[in-house]
């Protein structure tokens, strides 16, 4: 997930510093010194322990909002039973839980780790260009 996470991001930085108007050698500049520090960010930012554990809790509430413990066992039997074709059936709600639940986690985990790192970025980006501004 975090090498596509990454090329996204850096993609949209790309776009972003062409469309402030920053020459090449600028454009450059900041995608070596600016770039690496948000890449870096989203890396710990995804990898943190607590945001892996706040996952799982989602995870596993979602079970529980999603299959009963008899549908668990069904999975286990490798859906052979009806039960077990209920699971499949029910597969996108659960993975539409999860996915909206951990979007958010990971936003948040993001954000916090952008504004821990917001100052180094606008020195650098500073020193390329004085008149920066962050929106």
């Amino acid at each position: 997930m975090l090498p596509a996470a990454s090329a996204v991001m850096e993609e949209e930085f790309r776009r972003d510093l062409q469309r402030r108007g920053y020459s090449e050698a600028q454009q450059n500049t900041l995608r070596k010194t600016v770039f690496p520090l948000i890449d870096q960010a989203l890396q710990r930012a995804m990898s943190s322990p607590q945001l892996h554990s706040e996952m799982k809790a989602v995870v596993r509430q979602a079970l529980r909002e999603t299959y009963t413990q008899e549908e668990v066992d069904a999975l286990v039997a490798f859906y052979a039973s009806p039960a077990g074709q209920s699971l499949l059936r029910k597969q996108g709600q659960l993975t539409t839980l999860i996915m909206t639940r951990i979007r958010s986690l990971g936003v948040r985990y993001t954000e916090a780790e952008m504004n821990r790192i917001r100052p180094q970025i606008e020195r650098a980006w500073r020193q390329v260009d004085p008149d920066f501004r962050a929106e």
